[in-house]
């Protein structure tokens, strides 16, 4: 590829996804340098754009997603016409960290669903405490997490498992933390 094609077709690249031509309206001038012109025949240039959307449908704009999946964007650039054509996409693994998948979802039942708010109240010691919460953990159900799942077909086999040990900890830490803050004020 010529240095002065790819340049040029960088920077027409550009201006096409500013002014909101591209064929995809959430690429935005921010993946303009993550941008690769892979290939070029005559004034015709293919880019992938990675995409890694969360899959359990929380919000990751600008941060590392705790489950996602690359989805890689194949586009062809045509710079005499100043057009951009979707030709296919590919799905990669998906990459789940589940201890800060498990703490995103601990910290939302314990924190801020408000169900946990007068532990000071109901519990005095730290045993009671614990064996609640191991109870409450027991009975939360998991299978919604999956059910927000935007491809369950991509999760390990043994991810619900994996899951289950890992909420019942956190789970378990959360409660008794937030009884400890509760109970020093």
């Amino acid at each position: 590829m010529a240095e002065l094609g790819k340049d040029a077709a960088m920077e027409g690249l550009f201006f096409l996804i500013e002014r909101g031509d591209f064929p995809d309206d959430s690429v935005s001038t921010r993946h303009w340098n993550r941008i690769d012109l892979i290939k070029c025949e005559g004034n015709k240039f293919q880019f992938y754009i990675d995409r890694h959307p969360h899959l359990f449908s929380r919000s990751s704009v600008g941060k590392a997603s705790t489950a996602f999946v690359t989805i890689s964007y194949l586009y062809e650039y045509d710079f005499n016409t100043d057009t951009v054509k979707f030709i296919k996409k590919e799905i990669g693994e998906a990459v789940i960290d589940i201890p800060s998948l498990i703490d995103e979802e601990v910290v939302f039942i314990v924190e801020e669903s408000g169900d946990y708010k007068e532990l000071d109240e109901r519990f005095k010691t730290k045993e009671e405490v614990i064996n609640f919460a191991k109870i409450e953990a027991d009975n939360y159900d998991l299978e919604r997490l999956l059910d927000s799942c935007s491809n369950p077909e991509l999760l390990p086999k043994d991810f619900m498992k994996n899951v289950k040990l890992e909420f019942g900890k956190q789970f378990v830490k959360a409660v008794e933390s937030q009884w400890e803050i509760q109970m020093s004020h």
